[in-house]
This record gives C-alpha cells, sequence and structure tokens, in this order.
C-alpha cells in the first residue's frame, strides 16, 4: 500500500510527519520537537521554523524538491521507482532516506538503519558506475534509498580505507564524484583550480580533489555535511539558500532578476537573524561573493550557497560548486548581484564593499574583508603551481581578479 506519512528525522530523532493532504504536501512538526526548541527555532529548515500549525503547499513542496536530483536524473528516478512524475512526496518517500544533510524520511514504522559495513567497489566497478549513471542517477539502485539536489550527473560514494564503497545498508555517503560534463570539456580541472585558490587564500570550502577514470576527468568532493566523531560518521544539517528562503529554485528562478529571486542581502539577513557569531558569519559571506567574483563565477546562484543548521542556530556553509564559467559561456550577466551591479566585468570593489555595508558591517569591516579578500586571492593565483587546467584557465582568472585588486586602497577614499 502507498504512503501516505513519512517520518521526517534528523539524525536519530523524528523531528515532523510529512503527509500527502488534500492533494497537497504537510508537514507537521511533533509536539515534542515545538517543546524542545520552542516556537520560531531552526529546527529542519529556515523556511519552516518550529511551530504547532503545520506547514502545506509551496513551503513544503520548494524545500523538498531542493533535496531531489533535477532534469532528466529526476525522470529516470521516477521511472525507476515508479512514481508519477512530478510526485515529489512519491520520490521523497523511495529514495529520501540518505539526503543532503541530517534528514532522512522513513515510514512511520521504520527507524533510521544502524551503520553497516560499506560495500566495497571495485576500480572496474566505479568506472563502469559512472558510466552508468544516465541511467542509475547517484549511482542509485531501487533499494539504495539516496537523493542528492542538482541538475548535473554526479555518484555518491563513501570513503573507504583507499578505495570506495557504495552508501547502502546503513553506510553514510562521505564523497562526491562529478565527472567532467561533455559539452565543458576542461570544467572539471577548472573548478578543482578554483576550489584551489579559495583553499589557499584561507576560505573556508569544500575539499576537492582531481583524478581521471577511464581517460574521463572526475572532481572528487568531500562531504561537508558529514563529519567524524568517536571513529564515527555523523550527518551535520544543512540547506541550500533557496530552501532557506522558501524560493521555487527550478530552472531561472534560483538565479537574482531584477523583478526578484535570491539576493546576498537575503542571505545575509538569515545570518544576522540565526547565526552564532554574526560578524564571524558575514564576513566568510563576503569572502565567499569576492571569490566568485575574482576567478569569474557567474554561476554562484542561490542553490550553490548554503547554510549549516546545529542547535538551532546557523553558519554560512563551505563555498563549494565554484568554478571559472569565463572560460566556458559567454554571457557575464551575475547569478547574485554585487552592490547592484548585475555584470561581471562591471563590478570592482566599490560594488563590493557597498554590498557588504547593506548588510550591516561598517564601512572599514566592508573594505578590510574586500581588500583582504582580493589580496590573497591574487597572491594565490600568482604563486599557485599550475596543475591540470588549461592556461586559458589560469590566464582568465588571473585578468579578473587583477582588474578586481586594480587602484588604490578603499580606505584612502572618502
Amino acid at each position: 500500500m502507498e504512503a501516505r506519512a513519512l517520518n521526517v528525522w534528523i539524525g536519530d530523532r523524528v523531528v515532523a510527519v510529512l503527509r500527502r493532504y488534500r492533494g497537497d504536501l504537510r508537514l507537521e512538526y511533533l509536539s515534542e520537537e515545538v517543546s524542545r526548541f520552542g516556537i520560531g527555532s531552526v529546527s529542519l529548515s529556515l523556511s519552516m521554523p518550529v511551530r504547532a500549525k503545520p506547514y502545506e503547499g509551496d513551503a513544503v513542496r520548494f524545500w523538498l524538491e531542493g533535496l531531489l536530483p533535477e532534469g532528466e536524473a529526476r525522470t529516470t528516478l521516477e521511472a525507476m521507482h515508479d512514481v508519477r512524475r512530478g510526485d515529489t512526496f512519491g520520490l521523497i518517500a523511495a529514495i529520501g532516506r540518505e539526503c543532503a544533510g541530517a534528514v532522512s524520511f522513513l515510514p512511520q514504522d521504520s527507524r533510521p538503519p544502524e551503520s553497516g559495513t560499506p560495500e566495497s567497489i571495485s576500480p572496474n566497478e566505479l568506472a563502469q558506475a559512472i558510466e552508468d549513471l544516465p541511467a542509475h542517477p547517484l549511482g542509485s539502485t531501487e533499494d539504495s534509498g539516496i537523493s542528492l539536489g542538482g541538475l548535473q550527473s554526479k555518484l555518491l560514494v563513501c570513503r573507504f580505507g583507499d578505495g570506495w564503497a557504495w552508501p547502502r545498508g546503513g553506510a553514510i555517503s562521505t564523497h562526491i564524484l562529478k565527472p567532467e560534463p561533455a559539452q565543458h570539456p576542461g570544467l572539471a580541472p577548472a573548478e578543482h583550480y578554483a576550489m584551489q585558490l579559495a583553499k589557499e587564500s584561507g576560505i573556508d570550502a569544500a575539499r576537492v580533489e582531481l583524478t581521471t577514470i577511464r581517460g574521463r576527468h572526475v572532481l572528487i568532493i568531500e562531504r561537508f555535511d558529514r563529519k567524524v566523531a568517536d571513529g564515527k560518521i555523523r550527518r551535520v544539517h544543512q540547506e541550500d539558500s533557496c530552501q532557506a528562503l522558501g524560493l521555487d529554485a527550478r530552472d531561472r528562478k534560483r538565479y537574482q532578476e531584477h523583478s526578484g529571486g535570491p539576493s546576498y542581502g537575503q542571505l545575509a539577513n538569515l545570518l544576522r537573524a540565526h547565526a552564532r557569531n554574526v560578524h564571524e558569519q558575514l564576513r566568510n559571506l563576503a569572502q565567499s561573493m569576492v571569490l566568485n567574483v575574482a576567478v569569474g563565477n557567474t554561476d554562484a546562484h542561490g542553490k550553490n550557497h548554503g547554510f549549516l543548521i546545529e542547535e538551532g542556530t546557523i553558519s554560512f556553509a563551505p563555498v563549494y560548486d565554484v568554478a571559472p564559467t569565463v572560460s566556458f559561456v559567454s554571457g557575464r550577466q551575475l547569478a547574485l548581484f554585487v552592490g547592484g551591479e548585475h555584470l561581471l566585468n562591471r563590478v570592482s570593489k566599490i560594488h563590493l564593499v557597498l554590498e557588504a555595508q547593506s548588510w550591516g558591517l561598517s564601512r572599514n569591516q566592508a573594505i578590510d574583508v574586500i581588500e583582504d579578500a582580493t589580496d590573497k586571492i591574487l597572491a594565490a593565483t600568482v604563486d599557485h603551481k599550475n596543475g591540470e587546467e588549461s592556461q586559458a584557465v589560469r590566464d582568465d582568472v588571473l585578468r579578473c581578479v587583477t582588474r578586481l585588486s586594480a587602484g588604490d586602497s578603499l580606505h584612502t577614499k572618502e
């Protein structure tokens, strides 16, 4: 019989119940969760703070869809699990046991399995799984129960000794393998390069490696929503900023437009309202903004920014999915505007400072963080030892960051 209600778990406790309700979706927090954290606290999502009254409709659907794959991957998974196309509840019931963050969706008579022994993958099996991604998105099978949002093809695996294993039988995925898309040769090394520059600049970023499997570049990303404690892997709850803002993130809606959409200011408002150390988190957001402009990343949309949620407070997630898109696309429209400017090649340090000031940083605080980040990214770009990224990519990034860093210190300007 088809489930009409699912328990929503965070880690090892049930926090809410998700139901089909009159042809729509309803999410209701348990009374124990309301008592534990209090009305208005953050538990599952910033867009749905804890309350006694259920959430219904778009608020629930937009959050759930942020946990599910998009495009052809979603269509394939719907067919694999005999789920009607567009049935968000049905798909989350089928594959929602292992999601982004610490959330799991299970029948009401079930509980999360104990962490089992990962099922080792041989190098040949791994290579074949990557080739089979169109038919098995995320490496999923009929009983794997794994999900991850986004459009790009990817594989979820566990680090297992010196090799890899499947996140099955209760095992928790620790890494994402993202093969290079055929339509953008060189993108994986370029993204690896941009993420290395972030690390070398002292910016908190997801850890990445680059490998080649059967002649195809594959980016290996360590999940920042997974932590090791006392020798055990545990999930850390998180969500992307479209989920946090309660926005429909389909297609172009994840990008800022003059008519609306996510913005840096909205992200900053969430940090100001819910972060424990607001100033530090705003600096992290500012560094991320500088990085995206400096390396020429025009695809830093709402789903490519996120928040970690722990004990009712939030922090800005490590930067991820940062790539020098200027080397691969002709458009220069920014995914999120900076200081009112929407074109990459028009953004200056002044725009960055004005944007950071609009979040509540003082002028001197904004200048300090913008100039510090810009100087460190420029130094990292100049000092970086060449990897597998192309010379054209390095030239494009150097051009972007050099233009951004040009000019006198902003401290001299009033």
